[in-house]
C-alpha cells in the first residue's frame, strides 16, 4: 500500500453498512429496554442495576484495547479484522436472547444472571464491533472514501437502530400476548436471527485490500498510548458523548411515559432518528470544505439546541419531537464524520510513533464508548433511585420525575458542550497532508534501501 498512490477501491457500502446493524439492532434494545426490563420485568431493584451497568461496562471497557491488539495480531487469509464477524455471529445472538430471559429466580439469583449475561454479551459485542471500526482503515486511505463508507456505515446504524427501536415494544407485545418476560424473550430470538444474516452477508462481501505485514507488539501499544494525543482526545470525547447519549436513550421510556403521559410515543421518538439521513447526505461536503473537526462542533451544537429546546415548553409535546427531530438529522453528521476522523487518527499514530495499530485505535475508541455508557447506565439507576422511582406506583414522585427530566434533557446539553471545547485541541485536519506526504517519502527511502515495505495491498 503506497501513500503516494492512495488506495481506493469499490466500496461495499451495503456491506459495510450490515456489518454495523447486524450489531446495532441488537444493541438499540439493550441501550432503549435493558434498563426497563429489569426494573419492570425481571423486577430488580433500580439501584442494583445502576451499580450493574457501571460494573460490567467499566470491566468490559477494560477488555476492548486487549481485543484491538488480539486483532492487530491476527493472520488468517481472510485478513485481520474481516474473519471476526464469522467468528462471534452466532454467540452474539444467542447471548442477547439470554440477557433478556431473566429466569423468575430469587432475587439474588436474577441478580446473578443479569451479571453474567450482560457480561458475556458486552465482551462479545466488543468482538463484534471493534472490527467493524478497524477494518475501514484497512479498506481505503482515499478520504473521501472513507467518509462515504463512514457513511454507509452510519446508514446501516440508523435502519437498524430506528426499525429495532420502534418496532421493539409492539413487538413484545404481541409476540408476548401480555406476558412482557416471554416477549421480550422471542423478541430478541427474532433479532438474534437478523442479526446473524447480516453478519454472515458483511463477511462473505468485505475485503481488506490494504494490511500490514507486521504484527503490533507490547512497545508498540505503548506509544500509541503515550505520545498520541489525538488518541486522548478521541477517548476523552468518547466516554463524555455516550455517558450522556445512553443515559438519554434509556430514560425515553419513563420519560414518555411518567412525565409527559404518553407511552405511545416512545415509538414514534423511535423513529425519528430516520433524519439522520439528512446529515447523511451532507457530512462529505461538510467535511470537505470546513475540516472534519469543525464539522463535529457544529454537529455537537446543533444537537445542544435540538435537546434544549423543549425545556421552556413543560410537557407539550411537539417541541418534543422538533428537538428530537434536530438532534437527530445532526447526529447523522457527527457519526458519518466521526468513524472517517477514527481512520485518520490511524494513519496519525503512524506518523507520530512509527506504529500502525488500527486494531488497537478501534478498541480504544470502542473503550470510551464502554465506559461512557458504564458511566451513563449507572448514571440513570442512580439518579432514578435518588429520585425515590418506584416501578410499582401508579404515579411517581417530583423527586422522580425531576431526575427523568435531567436525563432526558440537562445531562445531554451540558455533556455536548464539554465535548465542543475538548476538540478544540484536535488538529490532525490541518496536519493531515503533511502526514500523507511523510508516509509516501518514508516508503520511498525504504525502497531505496532495499528494504521491504511493511505494507502491502491485497488483490
Amino acid at each position: 500500500m503506497s501513500y503516494r498512490r492512495s488506495l481506493t477501491v469499490r466500496s461495499p457500502l451495503v456491506a459495510y453498512a450490515a456489518a454495523d446493524g447486524a450489531a446495532t439492532m441488537i444493541w438499540t434494545v439493550v441501550g432503549g429496554y435493558l434498563v426497563v426490563y429489569y426494573t419492570d420485568v425481571a423486577g430488580i431493584p433500580a439501584a442494583a442495576v445502576g451499580t450493574l451497568f457501571l460494573l460490567v461496562r467499566l470491566l468490559d471497557a477494560l477488555v476492548d484495547p486487549v481485543i484491538g491488539v488480539v486483532i492487530d495480531r491476527t493472520r488468517t487469509r481472510w485478513g485481520r479484522s474481516r474473519p471476526y464477524f464469522l467468528w462471534v455471529s452466532v454467540p452474539f445472538a444467542s447471548l442477547a436472547v439470554l440477557t433478556f430471559s431473566v429466569p423468575d429466580w430469587s432475587e439474588s439469583g436474577r441478580l446473578a444472571w443479569a451479571y453474567v449475561t450482560y457480561l458475556l454479551l458486552s465482551l462479545v459485542y466488543s468482538a463484534a464491533t471493534i472490527p467493524v471500526i478497524s477494518i475501514l482503515a484497512g479498506m481505503t486511505t482515499d478520504d473521501r472514501e472513507r467518509v462515504r463508507l463512514s457513511a454507509a456505515r452510519t446508514a446501516g446504524n440508523l435502519v437498524t437502530s430506528v426499525a429495532a427501536g420502534a418496532a421493539a415494544l409492539p413487538l413484545v407485545a404481541w409476540l408476548g400476548g401480555g406476558d412482557d418476560r416471554r416477549g421480550y424473550t422471542l423478541t430478541l430470538c427474532l433479532l438474534g436471527c437478523l442479526s446473524l444474516v447480516l453478519f454472515l452477508f458483511a463477511f462473505a462481501t468485505l475485503r481488506e485490500r490494504a494490511s500490514v505485514d507486521h504484527r503490533l507488539r507490547l512497545a508498540g501499544v505503548r506509544q500509541v498510548l503515550r505520545a498520541n494525543r489525538p488518541v486522548k482526545i478521541m477517548i476523552a470525547a468518547g466516554v463524555l458523548i455516550n455517558a450522556a447519549s445512553i443515559t438519554r436513550v434509556a430514560s425515553t421510556v419513563y420519560f414518555c411515559r411518567d412525565y409527559l403521559g404518553r407511552e405511545d410515543l416512545v415509538p414514534i421518538l423511535g423513529l425519528l432518528p430516520v433524519l439522520m439521513v439528512a446529515g447523511l447526505v451532507v457530512a462529505g461536503p461538510l467535511a470537505r470544505r470546513f475540516g472534519k473537526r469543525n464539522t463535529l462542533i457544529a454537529a455537537l451544537m446543533i444537537q445542544v439546541i435540538g435537546f434544549a429546546l423543549p425545556i421552556p415548553f413543560g410537557q407539550d409535546i411537539a417541541p418534543v419531537l422538533a428537538g428530537t427531530a434536530l438532534a437527530s438529522a445532526a447526529l447523522g453528521l457527527l457519526i458519518s464524520v466521526e468513524y472517517a476522523v477514527l481512520a485518520d487518527i490511524v494513519d496519525y499514530s503512524q506518523w507520530r510513533c512509527g506504529v500502525r495499530a488500527e486494531g488497537l485505535i478501534a478498541a480504544l475508541a470502542a473503550f470510551s464508548a464502554k465506559a461512557g455508557s458504564a458511566l451513563g447506565g449507572a448514571a440513570l439507576g442512580w439518579l432514578l433511585a435518588a429520585g425515590g422511582y418506584r416501578p410499582d406506583a401508579d404515579r411517581q414522585s417530583a423527586a422522580a420525575v425531576a431526575a427523568i427530566r435531567f436525563c432526558f434533557y440537562g445531562l445531554p446539553v451540558v455533556v455536548w458542550v464539554l465535548v465542543a471545547v475538548l476538540l478544540l485541541s484536535y488538529t490532525v485536519d490541518r496536519q493531515l497532508p503533511r502526514i500523507r506526504a511523510d508516509l509516501a517519502a518514508r516508503e520511498d527511502v525504504a525502497a531505496d534501501a532495499g528494504s521491504p515495505s511493511r505494507f502491502r495491498a491485497r488483490p
